[in-house]
């Protein structure tokens, strides 16, 4: 059995341990694959989603050069 991911304190751990996890794992069928699928572009389309307001307001970025007054 694969343990959790305690301790996971950087993005290369998290991909390690879903590699074991993957490894681990009978492969797939095609729907469920499929379904795989639906589910990370539904949830790609919500994160784009969230971040559609924040564009909107880039000036208000810390990162954005700051404006100069007329």
């Amino acid at each position: 059995m694969t343990r959790e991911p305690r301790g996971v304190t950087e993005i290369g751990d998290v991909d390690r341990w879903a590699t074991e996890i993957a490894a681990a794992l009978p492969p797939l069928t095609a729907a469920e694959a499929a379904a795989v699928g639906r589910l990370a572009a539904e949830l790609d389309a919500r994160h784009a989603a969230q971040l559609a307001p924040v564009a909107q307001h880039s000036h208000l970025s810390p990162r954005a050069p700051a404006r100069r007054a007329a």
